[in-house]
Parts: structure tokens; sequence; C-alpha cells
């Protein structure tokens, strides 16, 4: 096993693993694992494995045909065809044409190894915005915007041209106000990220808004949100011409956010801190002040959290909830990189 195309992949077993029986309800999502723990997923176009440059998977093996295998979702689940002419074997047996793979199971073929993992996602949630006559409005993207604009997904009569912007954020829902609000009676400031839930009420002005939360299992939580595992469980900087590439490992998948050089310099800091801190503690300002800003006067506390509050725009933009890897206590003047146990932070 050589190469493969570049996917997204878990840094670890992903959570929830139940040896191929999931929760009723539950959609599946196939893994392949390579012997150098690295995994792509099956989607819906399959994975094709052989010697061609067109496959997913490269085979370095001669014994390798140039289309050896192609594992592919089926209604069942997932399955793998046979291609080439050496034997693939599924669980230690030769597949003489077509073979099911459940979780657990050891695909061989002309030198490589693989094995397959089946994962248990979250049930999907789908978000709605209730408006003062009843009617719910489907939250359907991330920048959903309320206001008077003439492009606002949610016009609002003698309101701002932008009020609101609601981003998704994994099964999350975050408000980005542009004016001052309420959120379930608490003053909310402009550009204040605020998390919201189902049943959440928003005050703009006149007008009250109802969020509304829908989960896909149609249980008894119906208008709860499923809380994300806390931190990230990789995070990669990589330094660039200008500014860096963030990388970052959460539950399911793997997101990626590109950062101007200031915002870099502020995760190199939390990723690599000085001794005797290490990535995952809170990391006092006094320290991060001066490695994000090694150059020109002076800054202070209100000028850190002034860029922290940029930070999370980034994060959210990108589809990641910011308190899922942020966390700042303004009253002991900290913050760190959330790092789940056994995490790995890297800065290159």
């Amino acid at each position: 096993m050589n190469a493969t195309t570049p996917v997204e992949a878990p840094a670890h077993d992903p959570p929830r693993l139940l040896d191929g029986r999931m929760r009723p309800g539950g959609p599946r999502a196939y893994w392949l694992t390579q012997e150098d723990g690295t995994s792509i997923r099956v989607g819906a176009r399959g994975i094709l494995l052989g010697r061609s440059l067109a496959c997913d998977i490269l085979l370095a093996d001669r014994r390798a045909s140039a289309l050896h295998a192609f594992v592919r979702l089926s209604r069942s689940g997932a399955e793998v065809v046979t291609l080439g002419r050496t034997p693939i074997t599924v669980g230690g047996e030769r597949v003489e044409r077509i073979a099911a793979l459940e979780h657990g199971d050891r695909l061989e073929l002309a030198g490589a190894s693989l094995t397959v993992r089946v994962v248990d996602h979250d049930p999907p949630v789908w978000w709605f915005v209730g408006t003062p006559r009843g009617s719910a409005i489907a939250v359907a993207h991330s920048g959903f915007t309320i206001g008077s604009a003439s492009h606002a997904n949610l016009w609002l009569d003698h309101a701002e041209a932008t009020v609101l912007t609601l981003h998704h954020a994994g099964q999350e829902l975050w408000a980005d106000p542009a004016v001052a609000i309420e959120v379930d009676g608490r003053a909310i400031h402009a550009s204040e990220l605020v998390k919201v839930r189902g049943g959440s009420q928003i005050q703009v002005g006149d007008f009250t808004l109802r969020i509304l939360c829908e989960r896909g299992d149609l249980n008894d939580e119906g208008t709860q949100v499923l809380a994300g595992l806390g931190g990230a469980a990789q995070a990669t900087l990589q330094s660039l011409p200008i500014g860096g590439r963030l990388t970052i490992d959460l539950h399911h998948r793997r997101a990626a956010v590109l950062l101007p050089e200031l915002r870099s310099r502020f995760f190199a800091a939390l990723l690599s801190p000085p001794h005797p801190y290490v990535a995952g503690e809170f990391i006092p300002d006094e320290l991060l002040l001066p490695l994000i800003w090694p150059h020109g006067p002076s800054r202070d506390h209100m000028d850190l959290r002034a860029l922290v509050r940029r930070v999370r725009k980034t994060l959210l933009k990108a589809g990641i909830g910011p308190t899922r890897i942020l966390e700042t206590l303004q009253v002991d003047g900290v913050t760190r990189f959330r790092l789940a146990p056994g995490a790995a932070a890297r800065v290159l």
C-alpha cells in the first residue's frame, strides 16, 4: 500500500463502533482503514483499488491488476466486487465474485490489507425559524440572514437590512447578530456569537422569533441537539507564506481552515505554548500577547478578546462550533485550545 487520494479521515477509531450493528434509525458510514492507520470513506461513487492511476487506492504489488477490486455501498450495507486476476479474501475466506462487508472484516488483496470499520452517525438535525404568524421557515444553509434587505432569507418589515445571521456548525446552530437582540431573555450585543437551541426565543425589536429543531430519529428529544464530543482529536497548524492552514479532526469529520497571519500566530501560541505549558492547557494572556504581537505597540487583554471574537467567527464560517475547540475564561485571563484526551497537536 503506497498511496491514497486525499480523504476526510479520523485520526483515531471513530466513536460508537458497534460491531456492525447500529442503533435503529441511525445512518451508517463505512470506512476502509489501511495498515498505516489512515482511512478512506466509502462514498456514493465507491472505492476503486488497483495499479491504475485512476484508482482511489493505488496498489504497488505486481500481482495487482490495473482495476483489482471495487468496494461499493449496497442496500444492505457495503460489499466488495472482485475485478482482478489474483484472489481477494474477506476474513480469510476467498471471494469468488461479491462479498458483503461488516465491521471488523479484514480485506486482503495483492499484498494490501484493509480493515472495514462501520460508524454509527448521529441522526441529522433540521433547524427552522418560527415567525410571529406561526409559520416555520427552514434554515436550509449556513449564512441564513434575517432582516429587511432584498437578499435576506427571512424578511422582517421595518427592520434593519440585516439583523441576524444563522450559521450551522455540525449539529449546532449559532446566531451572529448585527444589532442588539435578546435570546431567551438575555441581552446579546451586536457581533456577539451565541449558540441557540430548539425552543430558544429571539427578540429582534418588536419581533419575536422562535428556533425550532427536529432530529432525524424523531424521538422524544426532538427539540434538543445532541452534544458533540468535547475537543479535537487532532490539530495541525501548517505555516503558509501568508498565514496558515489549521486542520482539525472533530468527531466523525476533518475540517480545514485558512487563517490570516494574526490568527495563525494565535493558534500557534495555543498549540505550541512556551514551557512549562502544553497544548490543551489554559495559557495566560500575558504569555500569549507577545507571541501573537511580537512587534509594534504593546497590546492588552482587550486586544486579545477582540481577536478571539474574530477567530470564533472564522471557525463558525468553516462549520466548526467555536466552543468545541476554543475556551476562554475572561475572569482569569486564560485561553486554551480544547483537545480530547490523548489528542496530538502539531505546528509545522
